[in-house]
């Protein structure tokens, strides 16, 4: 329900029918976006406005520079939807790229964690 309302780029009409599925027939729209709302007041101002689609762009233009940055400093990088995948030596290079080419996007420090297998 958030990603469609997020994507829609008018107020939804009718429940999408995936969650249908899951939200019985009597809870109606309106009120399953209400509740949406309640849960994420900081984002219930953008359902129908089609921000989604803008914000999954700039996640991408993120990731694209974080790979050409990493790539002028020789470092192979896989990415992986909003992860890169690098050798554990430049692990910390990796993190750095990202922190600053985020905050160069978005203004804002990002949440960045490392995971090995």
């Amino acid at each position: 329900m958030v990603q469609a309302a997020i994507n829609a780029s008018n107020p939804l009409g009718r429940m999408p029918k995936e969650a249908r599925k899951t939200i019985p027939k009597r809870i109606s729209l309106s009120a399953v976006l209400a509740a949406i709302g309640d849960r994420h007041p900081l984002i219930a101002h953008r359902f129908g406005g089609g921000v989604g689609m803008q914000i999954m762009r700039q996640e991408s233009d993120i990731l694209v520079r974080v790979l050409l940055a990493l790539k002028d400093r020789n470092i192979t990088a896989l990415p992986i939807h909003d992860a890169v995948l690098v050798t554990g030596n430049h692990e910390a290079e990796a993190k750095e790229i990202l922190i600053q080419v985020f905050r160069d996007h978005v203004g804002l420090p990002p949440e960045v964690s490392s995971e090995l297998p």
